[in-house]
């Protein structure tokens, strides 16, 4: 009789973020090491400590993201693996590349949404949507879309736009953010209902049958990561203080500073 073999993993462990030079956009090494150590290994402690002993153990973060998607008792857990791959992508995304970008492709689109001629025009109207958007802590990311657009999009606490292509919830929308109106509300209550469609197996299936795959896309179903900011105090508060001027000069110098090789990369995957 054959016995049946359990995969187990070892522990979760803080991967080592390696570079020679200080991220420009950084002032301190203390700085730094908060958002690439300290921080991510406190994550990293914390997805260990809520999976151990359980049936998510061996499973990788994304996996995790997936399983728990629509049970609203493992909440926690999924916002810690969302927080968890949000500052991954950030860090990596923010370390230096010696190489020149030849063809910055991401930037010219990035342009075009906005309909302006210089980075410089698309980072004042980020900084104006983040606020905007942003009560508190939070992420922000350029996606390329379900259209194929590239575009920014923000979320509060440790929301994703990780949505369907691992089958996930898709979390822009975030009702903990802050106090609202009863129109934004009403907003919130309509876009939610939309996402919730859009990630329906059935609904998704049905549309597909009647339009075809491209046709059968709704807004949020299907996106790709291709940078990320951390707008969360702790990214920043060291070298920058506290406060909205602190937080708008921090997300210049990301913006001025991403890797754009790494993000070029991630378009092109």
């Amino acid at each position: 009789m054959l016995s049946r073999v359990i995969s187990k993993r070892s522990l979760y462990t803080t991967p080592e973020f390696t570079t020679t030079v200080l991220p420009p956009v950084y002032k301190t090494q203390e700085q730094f090491d908060l958002v690439r150590k300290s921080q991510h290994n406190h994550l990293v402690n914390q997805l260990n400590a809520k999976v151990c002993q359980t049936k998510l153990e061996p499973l990788t973060p994304y996996q995790i993201m997936e399983k728990i998607r629509d049970d609203k008792s493992k909440a926690s857990l999924f916002n810690t693996c969302s927080h968890l791959v949000n500052n991954h992508l950030f860090i990596t995304n923010i370390i230096p590349s010696d190489n020149v970008v030849e063809e910055n492709v991401v930037q010219q689109r990035l342009m075009g949404h906005f309909e302006v001629e210089t980075m410089g025009e698309v980072i004042n109207k980020m900084v104006t949507a983040m606020n905007d958007k942003i009560i508190g802590q939070g992420f922000c990311f350029i996606i390329e879309d379900s259209n194929g657009d590239i575009v920014p999009i923000f979320s509060n606490n440790a929301g994703t736009v990780i949505s369907d292509n691992l089958d996930l919830k898709y979390m822009d929308v975030d009702l903990n953010g802050g106090l609202l109106g009863v129109n934004e509300y009403l907003k919130l209550y309509d876009r939610m209902h939309n996402i919730k469609r859009s990630l329906n197996r059935k609904e998704k299936d049905k549309r597909n049958r009647v339009f075809g795959s491209k046709e059968g896309k709704i807004e949020g179903s299907y996106n790709r990561i291709l940078a990320c900011i951390n707008l969360w105090d702790y990214a920043f508060i060291k070298d920058y203080g506290i406060g909205y001027k602190a937080r708008e000069q921090y997300f210049i110098n990301c913006m001025e500073n991403l890797n754009w090789e790494v993000v070029n990369k991630r378009y092109n995957f």
